[in-house]
């Protein structure tokens, strides 16, 4: 069996809340908070939490918009974690363009 590892690191930048953050080879990100906490020189927590909502990407020739509309309501109720950690107390809403027929 082989095991996959992860190499992460994070490291306090200032006295206050900015930290820089990498995983693996991939670029470095600045984590900071609005002041007087942090600088906001940085992405906060939550918009990073945001961003990763928001990062689907579908293509295919094949999927109606009732398929699509589907595939999220489905992702919303039980398959993303991100979500279900914020439903209930945090208003958004999910936009999609589409060029299928359906």
């Amino acid at each position: 069996m082989q095991i996959n590892s992860l190499k992460t690191s994070v490291v306090l930048l200032n006295k206050k809340a900015k930290f820089s953050c990498s995983a693996d080879n991939k670029p470095e990100i600045i984590i900071d908070y609005t002041p007087p906490v942090g600088d906001g020189e940085g992405y906060t927590s939550l918009e990073l939490l945001l961003l990763e909502l928001l990062l689907l990407e579908l293509e295919a020739d094949d999927v109606s918009k009732q398929e699509l509309e589907q595939v999220i309501s489905n992702s919303e109720k039980s398959l993303c974690p991100v979500y279900d950690m914020i439903r209930g107390n945090t208003e958004f809403s999910v936009k999609y363009k589409t060029k299928c027929g359906g």
